[in-house]
């Protein structure tokens, strides 16, 4: 029942379920990385966004917001396939850490996805 009060209110109020779930498959490669190893953020999205970007949280990293890429550069494999990709350097202490990805819509709106852990061990 409340399923159905939500998709009724935010089809109501505009929203559609494809924009709230905006990003399709979130993944941290690899999930169980060495100190100050490569690791790629991804975040495959079937609709249209502007922009998406990720919120890095753990021992080492705080609030750092880098860009995610769909151009064929910075980690990202094939250009305009709608799968956002960034390579970066894995924190140097090991720890948990938590990834949220923010995708920016082409009206402005700003959907957060839920938390994705991995490791430096």
């Amino acid at each position: 029942m409340f399923k159905v009060k939500l998709v009724l209110t935010l089809f109501l109020f505009g929203w559609n379920i494809a924009s709230i779930m905006a990003c399709t498959d979130m993944q941290v490669l690899p999930s169980k990385a060495a100190p100050g190893s490569a690791i790629t953020l991804i975040c495959k999205t079937d609709v249209e966004v502007k922009q998406i970007a990720a919120e890095i949280s753990g021992k080492e990293w705080n609030a750092s917001f880098p860009y995610l890429y769909d151009d064929g550069t910075n980690g990202d494999k094939v250009k305009n396939d709608k799968t956002f990709s960034l390579t970066l350097t894995a924190p140097t202490i090991v720890g948990t850490y938590q990834v949220k990805f923010y995708r920016v819509l082409p009206d402005q709106t700003e959907l957060e996805s839920e938390p994705l852990t991995f490791e430096v061990q």
